[in-house]
C-alpha cells in the first residue's frame, strides 16, 4: 500500500499517487528510461521507414 519516496524519504500511498510518481521510485528508473530511449532511437532510425510507421506522437 505504501512506497517510500526516494527523494523525500516519506511514504507515498500507492492508490492516491499518480502512476508516474510511483514509477520514479523504481530503483533503476533512470536506466529503464534510458533503455526506452535507445529502443525508440533505434526504431525511428532503422525500423520506421521500412514499415512506414507514424512515430510523430512518440516525441516525448
Amino acid at each position: 500500500d505504501e512506497v517510500i519516496d526516494v527523494i523525500t524519504n516519506t511514504p507515498l500511498k500507492v492508490h492516491l499517487t499518480p502512476i508516474n510518481k510511483i514509477q520514479k521510485q523504481y530503483y533503476n528508473y533512470s536506466k529503464i528510461c534510458n533503455d526506452f530511449k535507445v529502443v525508440n532511437d533505434f526504431f525511428t532510425s532503422r525500423v520506421q521507414q521500412t514499415f512506414n510507421v507514424n512515430t510523430t506522437k512518440w516525441d516525448w
